[in-house]
C-alpha cells in the first residue's frame, strides 16, 4: 500500500501507479492551494488521468493526505525539490549502469594490472587506484 502511517509519519511511495493526484483550492477564506493524494483501489498506468470534474474547492476533510501552500513561492521549491531528486536518481542509474558494463570492468583490470607491474618493476606500491 502505497500511503501507510508509521509511528512517525506517513509516507507517499509512488511508483505503482495506485495514487490519484489532484490540484484543487481548500475550501477555506483564504486562498490555499493544495495538492491531494488519493489511494486507488485499483492500479493505473503511471500518469493516467481519471475522468472527475476538477476540484476548484475542497474540503480538507475529504482529502486524506495533502499538501497544501500559503504562497505560490512555496509550490516552485517543492518543484525544484522534486526535479532534483529527479536528476539524482537518473544521475545514479547512469552510474550504475556504466558501472556494471563489462567495459569498465575491463579497463578496472588493465588499470590494476598496469599500477601493480608499475609497482613490483619500481619496487614501491601504488598510492591509489582511480577507475574514470
Amino acid at each position: 500500500m502505497p500511503i501507510f502511517k508509521t509511528e512517525k509519519s506517513t509516507q507517499l511511495e509512488f511508483g505503482y501507479g495506485d495514487i490519484d493526484i489532484c490540484p484543487a483550492l481548500l475550501a477555506t477564506e483564504d486562498v490555499v492551494g493544495a495538492v491531494c493524494f488519493f489511494q486507488r483501489d485499483q492500479v493505473k498506468p503511471i500518469g493516467a488521468h481519471s475522468d472527475h470534474d476538477p476540484n476548484l474547492s475542497i474540503a480538507a476533510e475529504d482529502t486524506p493526505v495533502r499538501m497544501t501552500f500559503e504562497k505560490v513561492e512555496s509550490i516552485d521549491v517543492v518543484i525544484w525539490a522534486l526535479e532534483e531528486a529527479k536528476r539524482m536518481m537518473l544521475a545514479r542509474k547512469v552510474l550504475q549502469q556504466l558501472l556494471s558494463s563489462r567495459y569498465v570492468e575491463k579497463v578496472a583490470r588493465l588499470t590494476y594490472r598496469y599500477f601493480t607491474q608499475m609497482a613490483v618493476s619500481s619496487a614501491c606500491l601504488p598510492l591509489s587506484l582511480v577507475v574514470i
